[in-house]
């Protein structure tokens, strides 16, 4: 397996919330591929809430490219110099009025990496309590519902969270941490 080449690269848009590079690439098999887009995304982080009565805290909001009001663990970008726990416990604050008693990294997942950069990083949230703060973006406007595990992966399976990191989000959480408690480790 051999690396493509970079001949040339440059910005085809910058806009405040997308910005899209253009590369010119070489394939190994000596093919030239001109416009070869890549989407210049930040970090992200995405925290998995869970209260003291073992219950997930969920948002639900309108996602305008979907057009659809969709249910997922609270997320949102890392500002730039911004450690992602420190983004994380920001983020589930202003997003859901929530904060955590212990905060553990899951996992770090390359979402798009074909054309997209940017990590996610995933965070468990520990026994939340209300803060009574929220602080919306502008383009926000979020509800927040509560379930227990067995109803966030009937969720899941019903097709009713279907965002791709709440879904690689919930298998880390299984995986690392509730799979291991349910063995009683």
């Amino acid at each position: 397996m051999k690396k493509w080449k970079l001949i040339s690269s440059k910005i085809a848009l910058d806009e405040d919330w997308f910005r899209i590079r253009q590369d010119k690439v070489k394939l190994p098999n000596g093919k030239v591929i001109d416009n070869f887009f890549v989407w210049l995304v930040e970090d992200v982080c995405m925290i998995i809430p869970v209260n003291k009565e073992g219950k997930f805290i969920l948002t639900r909001e309108y996602k305008y490219a979907s057009g659809k009001i969709m249910t997922e663990f609270p997320m949102g970008l890392i500002n730039k110099g911004e450690k992602p726990e420190k983004a994380a416990l920001r983020e589930l604050e202003e997003a859901t009025g929530y904060i955590p008693k212990k905060m553990t990294l899951l996992g770090k997942i390359k979402q798009e990496p074909v054309k997209r950069l940017g990590d996610l990083f995933v965070y468990l949230a520990e026994d939340v309590v209300s803060s009574g703060r929220k602080k919306f973006d502008k383009t926000e406007d979020i509800e927040i519902t509560t379930k227990t595990h067995t109803e966030v992966i009937n969720m899941i399976l019903n097709g009713k969270i279907c965002n791709s990191a709440s879904l690689a989000s919930m298998f880390l959480f299984d995986k690392k941490f509730y799979s291991s408690k349910k063995a009683g480790k």
